[in-house]
């Protein structure tokens, strides 16, 4: 109402019938916008829900299937203490390729903080500094597939039960 009496104000009260009428006409359309509204937000709502799940789904969900899956196979073929150490890297460099596909998808080239976290050594950090921001997750997966194999060897494992850890680091 206070918008009114100001637009009147400005115009000039020379034709308020007619303006009466033309605000009778926005305040109907107001009132038809406002019940059309929430259904154009519940529509952009699934829409966006539906392609963020999506994207979980087929891009992040494989990753992180494939990373647990892997984890678990380390626990199962690679138990005991002398393994132990390994285990807890494979542990953080798995962390450390969810924090860098995070960070990639995000656009963020910094990997300071990741060491401060403990996320990433210094002479990681260095390496990966100098990789495009796209591969840099990229790059962890043959370290973990390089330790897997070496621990695998000493451990006797046969190699035929090798390919369960590449195909879960090559997935």
């Amino acid at each position: 109402a206070a918008a009114f009496a100001v637009f009147v104000l400005v115009v000039g009260a020379d034709d308020i019938e007619s303006l009466a009428e033309g605000a009778a006409e926005i305040e109907e359309l107001s009132f038809q916008l406002n019940r059309f509204c929430p259904f154009i937000l519940g529509l952009y709502l699934s829409l966006t829900l539906t392609r963020w799940w999506a994207l979980r789904v087929t891009a992040l969900g494989i990753l992180l299937d494939s990373l647990s899956n892997l984890f678990l196979l380390v626990t199962v073929y690679l138990p005991g203490d002398e393994f132990k150490a390994m285990r807890k890297e494979i542990r953080r460099l798995n962390m450390t390729l969810v924090a860098l596909m995070t960070r990639m998808a995000r656009g963020i080239e910094e990997l300071d903080d990741l060491v401060v976290e403990g996320y990433l050594t210094q002479a990681e950090m260095s390496v990966l500094s100098d990789t495009h921001l796209e591969e840099r997750p990229m790059v962890l997966f043959p370290v973990i597939l390089h330790m897997c194999s070496e621990a695998l060897t000493a451990n006797q494992v046969p190699p035929p039960n090798h390919n369960l850890f590449q195909v879960e680091t090559l997935a």
